[in-house]
């Protein structure tokens, strides 16, 4: 105590908090002054290295309390208290200087980012073609949307056009020191060993870490808990092979569908496709597992159960439930229907070469928008269309562009088609190769066999059209996509019934173009608008000597086409949707049980004996229980589905009852709550996979 505190002249006692001591075993072996070790200027002082010699250790004390060095040390001290001493002043301005370029770099780069976003949530392209930094103040050059934004932003933001001029500046002295070195190559180009977050490689980097990010976020919603995948694949216009993967699940309580990742595929087999879908998935912490449903096209190393993506996926999660795309389904059905007769691979071909015909070369442009009328606003409505190679749509438009609809042709453009292919083929302005294509496809055109195969395939697509643009929709009802597809199926069943309406439709638009002959007949093409179908030329059959001839009944053109043709398109269509879309009977017949709209079918009428058993073998309950706690939750669905009114107070859970009533939910529905889980986990389409490639298109074709 006496050590520690001196006495003022006015008895007070003052502690002395310099001192300090050194404590061993537990005896006191060293006095320092922790003032002066930091502060001091001699480092031979006693009290620095530290004092030992007890015996006057009170005395020494207070002479070193008094010293000139202890006082000196002691105005340091309060000088680096108040950042007035020259050292402290030097390394704090440092420290703020640095810190106040730290909140500028990260200023810039929030501004950067915010380009970055802006940029990619427009569907716009980054780069140009002049995207150097020493050029950027050349307003006559386009930098690209990416280093355009940034100059905009600049002009508002001190800080960015500070850092977006000193990068100016630091490119054009790079550039003056290659020229000096005589460097020209690949060497000369970009920003080298500069770092001013303006090139494409930070923009990379941006998009790499938001994709990080993103993949992040979307492992952390789906976490331990079930979720289904949508792949598919597609080369690219850079003859590259991508594939994008989608995931489905249910986070919140609301069905969630992410795209996942689009990935550079090497090998398109079942085995490549499942190492990068593995590979992308466990990089995020998403176990193979955890997948409960696979939604994929038609393709064989998709659906195939031995060696196909889903043969793999199996492996990992064997209770996983494959389901064929109902958009795809629905896609391959019409595509096997246009394959099988050549009646329409010689109208879908016909329409396709038309269009392109007209559309390589400018001058039949030309002469195509004369007819049109190039000076409306809807001309680009009425350009030909050509026809893809797995989108039946793209038939059906063009087809549309033609023949109108169905139920009225009046503002079809056939007759104007007709009058450009005659003028292709009888101006002089138009070389001999042209003339005589020309001349081939309005022979073609002009055939009634063409306008009766048109007139039933657009009763078909109009049946099909519907449900077509429903089974691709965002956030799609699978219950109503299930039972718009049976519909249509249904009425391609009916259709088969109607023929002699078609071919009624068929001969009425003839009537209504029969106009167009008188121009026929002013040319020298010798080419006329047939009105039905000609009658084809019975082939009389050899027979031998002694040969009993059976009677042979003729069939006339119609009838033949009505067998031979429509029969056997609509018979195709109707058997391939059935045999296609009911590999998930079953399961979607569960599925349409849950819906809440037929609760009240249930609760009149009951469930079927067999109902929910596909479900509840998948989901590993009991079926007799499920039924049972559907039927309970059907008949209480309207009283538990109310919202609680402001006024009611919760009871303090003393009545046991009360207690049982208001959580009757968490006990009473277990199994269903699991059911529900697994249903709304997944996923019946995988359209998701296909905007990701029109995006893909968008930006590597168009922009």
């Amino acid at each position: 105590k006496k050590l520690y505190y001196r006495i003022m002249p006015n008895g007070q006692p003052v502690q002395c908090t310099w001192l300090s001591v050194s404590i061993l075993n537990p005896k006191v072996t060293s006095i320092f002054c922790n003032i002066c070790i930091p502060f001091g200027d001699s480092t031979n002082s006693a009290f620095v290295k530290g004092f030992q010699d007890f015996k006057h250790c009170y005395q020494a004390v207070e002479e070193h309390e008094r010293s000139k060095t202890h006082n000196s040390a002691v105005n340091a001290y309060f000088a680096a208290e108040k950042g007035k001493r020259m050292d402290s002043l030097i390394n704090k301005n440092m420290m703020e200087k640095h810190k106040r370029e730290i909140d500028r770099h990260i200023h810039m780069m929030k501004k950067i980012i915010q380009a970055v976003k802006f940029i990619g949530k427009q569907s716009l392209a980054y780069r140009a073609t002049d995207e150097s930094t020493y050029s950027l103040e050349d307003t006559s050059l386009n930098h690209g949307n990416f280093l355009e934004v940034i100059l905009l932003m600049a002009k508002s933001d001190i800080i960015l056009d500070e850092h977006v001029q000193r990068a100016i500046e630091d490119s054009k002295k790079r550039k003056k020191s290659m020229n000096e070195k005589g460097k020209h190559g690949p060497d000369a180009h970009g920003c080298g060993s500069l770092v001013n977050f303006l090139s494409k490689s930070m923009v990379n980097n941006i998009i790499l870490i938001i994709s990080v990010l993103v993949k992040e976020a979307i492992a952390k919603e789906i976490g331990s808990q079930k979720y289904s995948i949508q792949m598919d694949s597609t080369q690219d216009v850079s003859v590259v092979d991508q594939a994008t993967i989608a995931l489905h699940y249910v986070y919140s309580c609301m069905v969630q569908e992410q795209l996942f990742a689009v990935v550079h595929v090497h090998d398109t087999s079942g085995k490549g496709l499942h190492n990068a879908l593995k590979a992308s998935l466990e990089s995020s912490g998403i176990p193979l597992k955890n997948i409960l449903g696979h939604s994929f096209d038609g393709a064989a190393n998709m659906r195939s159960s031995n060696v196909g993506l889903q043969a793999f996926i199996k492996e990992a999660a064997p209770n996983s439930v494959y389901v064929w795309c109902y958009a795809h389904v629905l896609n391959l059905c019409v595509a096997d229907t246009v394959s099988i007769i050549p009646e329409a691979k010689s109208l879908f071909g016909l329409l396709h070469r038309t269009a392109i015909f007209i559309s390589e070369s400018h001058k039949r442009m030309d002469a195509w928008k004369a007819d049109t009328g190039d000076a409306s606003s809807a001309a680009k409505f009425k350009r030909l269309q050509k026809i893809g190679e797995t989108r039946w749509w793209s038939k059906y438009k063009a087809l549309k562009h033609i023949f109108r609809t169905f139920e009225d042709s009046s503002e079809a453009l056939y007759a104007t088609l007709v009058h450009t292919l005659i003028f292709l083929s009888t101006s002089e302005k138009f070389d001999s190769k042209t003339s005589s294509e020309a001349s081939s496809l309005l022979e073609n055109f002009v055939k009634f066999q063409t306008v009766l195969t048109a007139f039933m395939f657009l009763k078909m697509f109009e049946t099909l059209d519907l449900t077509s643009k429903y089974l691709q929709t965002k956030g799609l009802d699978y219950m109503s996509a299930w039972s718009m597809v049976k519909q249509a199926t249904k009425s391609l069943e009916n259709q088969q019934q109607n023929f002699n309406l078609i071919y009624k439709k068929a001969k009425k638009f003839v009537d209504d173009f029969s106009f167009l002959q008188e121009e026929l007949d002013e040319t020298s093409l010798g080419i006329d608008i047939e009105n039905d179908l000609p009658e084809k030329r019975i082939p009389k059959r050899k027979r031998m000597a002694g040969e009993i001839a059976l009677h042979e009944k003729h069939k006339s053109s119609l009838d033949c086409f009505r067998v031979d043709v429509y029969n056997t398109v609509l018979d195709q269509a109707v058997n391939s949707m059935k045999e296609r879309v009911d590999q998930n009977r079953d399961l979607i017949s569960d599925t349409l049980c849950l819906d809440p709209r037929r609760f009240d079918q249930i609760v009149t009428g009951g469930l079927p004996r067999n109902a929910l058993r596909k479900i509840a073998n998948l989901t590993e309950v009991n079926a007799n229980d499920l039924r049972k706690e559907l039927v309970k939750f059907a008949v209480n669905y309207e009283n538990l589905s109310k919202s609680l009114p402001e006024s009611y107070v919760l009871g303090t859970g003393d009545d046991e009852n009360e207690s049982d009533k208001l959580n009757l939910h968490t006990s009473a529905y277990s199994l269903l709550f699991i059911t529900y889980e697994y249903v709304l986990c997944l996923s019946f389409v995988q359209v998701s996979c296909e905007r990701a490639f029109s995006y893909l298109k968008l930006i590597k074709s168009r922009l």
